[in-house]
């Protein structure tokens, strides 16, 4: 089984960005584990300009301090 972070982070990496943000939202709705590195995982470089990124950052609890 692959989950739904793990679709997300393949997407992310392929530039399918609205792709990405759909696994992102059923990952967050799983909360799936892999969440924890949203903000640092390689994979997901190519959507971080987006502003849902920003938006999904702050929903999942990991914003600057």
């Amino acid at each position: 089984m692959v989950s739904a972070w793990g679709i997300a982070a393949l997407h992310a990496s392929l530039g399918d960005v609205d792709e990405a943000f759909r696994w992102l939202d059923i990952a967050v709705e799983e909360r799936a584990t892999g969440l924890m590195f949203l903000r640092v995982h390689p994979r997901l470089d190519r959507i971080r300009h987006d502003p849902r990124y920003k938006a999904l950052v702050t929903k999942v609890g990991l914003e600057k301090v």
